[in-house]
């Protein structure tokens, strides 16, 4: 049996759905699970932030959430879902930069510097004590 869980955000939800809809369960959404929020700057082009904000944007404290942030809630969200479904195929459905900041919490060989391609697959596997990666960043599905 297989649980699938995905980020309340419409894109997420929407891959979810369409995959759920195949493994015949439901989709439960959790805001957690969602991508790194990007504050002031969401909804917005590199011009516009330069516009804006100047050359350095990047610098300025416009509300965007850290990583520490990001890795927490992840956190607590992967940890409640081991301990609710022990010995259970777990499907998540989020977004590259909170599963990038994630799995470079998770999983040593990953880093905050691997991108995440669309739709990608990872597979974890977790032995009670420490995660495993077995598939990585995989598109093969998409040729």
């Amino acid at each position: 049996m297989v649980s699938c869980y995905s980020s309340d955000l419409k894109r997420a939800h929407k891959t979810a759905e369409i995959i759920a809809t195949k493994l015949e369960v439901p989709v439960i959404t959790d805001e957690r699970i969602r991508e790194a929020y990007g504050g002031q700057i969401e909804g917005t082009t590199k011009a516009e932030r330069i516009e804006r904000w100047g050359e350095k944007w990047y610098e300025e404290d416009l509300g965007i959430e850290n990583n520490k942030s990001v890795v927490e809630r992840g956190l607590a969200f992967i940890n409640e879902i081991v301990d609710q479904h022990p010995e259970k195929h777990i499907l998540v459905i989020s977004h590259g930069s909170f599963l990038r900041q994630l799995l470079a919490e998770l999983v040593e060989p990953v880093s905050q510097n691997n991108r995440l391609n669309n739709t990608s697959l990872t597979k974890l596997h977790y032995d009670g004590q420490k995660w495993e990666i077995s598939l990585f960043n995989c598109t093969k599905h998409l040729n």
